[in-house]
C-alpha cells in the first residue's frame, strides 16, 4: 500500500458490506432502522478522506501481517465515530453544508441528527467491542485498547467544547480535536495490537502529534480563505 488512495479502495467494499448488514439488522428492529441506518451509510461512505481508519490500519500492517482482515473490518470504527462527531458538530456550528450537500439536521431536523449521532456512536461502539473479543490477544493488551479507545472519543468531546467556548488555550484544542483524535489515538491502537513495544509506540505519538498540529493549521487556513464550493462546506 502507497498512498491513502489505495487504502480508500480496500476499505470501500468493506464499509458498504457493512452497512448492508447492519441495514438489515436495525431493520430488523423496527422498519425505521433501516431508514435510518441508510442515512448514516450514506453520509460515511459517499465523502471525506477515511484518514483516521488508513492510520490505523497502516499503522497495524507495517508491523504485523496477521488477521488484517479482522483489521480492516476494525477500521470502521474510526470512520463511524467520525460521521457520528460530524453531524453533531453541524448542530452547534449551524453549518448548512457539509461534503457539498446539506448537513444532517438540515434535511431532517436537529432532533432526528442528534439522535442519528448518538446511533452512529453505539455503532462505532459495537464494531469495537465486537472485534476486540474476536481477535486473540491477550488481557494486557485489550485494556491497553480499550483505554485508547475511550480516551478518543472523551478527547475530542472535550476539545470540541472548548472549541464551541472558545477556549484561550488553541494548542490544547488542536491537540485534543485534531492531533490526538485524528492522528494519535488511530496509530495508537493500531501499534498496540499489532505489538510494538512502547518505546517505539512513543517515538511514532510524536511525530502524529506534530503532523496533527500542522493539519489542524492548515484546516483552519482553509476554512478561513477557502471558498464553500472548493471545501464542500460552509
Amino acid at each position: 500500500m502507497n498512498n491513502l488512495q489505495d487504502f480508500q479502495q480496500i476499505f470501500q467494499p468493506v464499509i458498504s458490506s457493512y452497512f448492508r448488514t447492519k441495514s438489515k439488522e436495525l431493520g430488523n428492529i423496527h422498519s425505521k432502522g433501516k431508514v435510518l441506518a441508510q442515512i448514516i451509510a450514506d453520509f460515511t461512505i459517499n465523502g471525506g478522506k477515511k484518514i483516521r481508519p488508513a492510520i490505523f490500519y497502516i499503522a497495524y500492517t507495517s508491523y504485523c501481517k496477521q488477521r488484517i482482515e479482522e483489521i480492516l473490518e476494525m477500521s470502521l470504527l474510526f470512520e463511524l465515530i467520525q460521521s457520528f462527531a460530524l453531524i453533531h458538530d453541524d448542530i452547534i456550528d449551524h453549518s448548512p453544508i457539509r461534503r457539498g450537500n446539506p448537513t444532517i439536521y438540515k434535511k431532517y431536523g436537529t432532533e432526528t441528527a442528534l439522535l442519528l449521532g448518538d446511533l452512529t456512536l453505539t455503532l462505532a461502539d459495537e464494531v469495537f467491542t465486537k472485534k476486540m473479543n474476536e481477535l486473540p490477544v491477550s488481557l494486557e493488551v485489550r485494556k491497553k485498547c480499550t483505554s485508547c479507545f475511550n480516551a478518543l472519543k472523551q478527547e475530542v468531546l472535550i476539545g470540541e467544547y472548548l472549541d464551541y467556548v472558545k477556549d484561550s488555550d488553541v494548542k490544547t484544542v488542536m491537540l485534543l480535536k485534531t492531533a490526538k483524535y485524528s492522528f494519535m489515538r488511530p496509530m495508537e491502537l493500531g501499534l498496540i495490537l499489532a505489538g510494538v513495544d512502547e518505546k517505539k509506540i512513543k517515538r511514532w505519538l510524536d511525530i502524529a502529534l506534530k503532523i496533527g498540529w500542522i493539519f489542524q493549521m492548515k484546516d483552519d487556513y482553509v476554512g478561513t480563505f477557502g471558498t464553500e464550493i472548493k471545501i464542500g462546506k460552509s
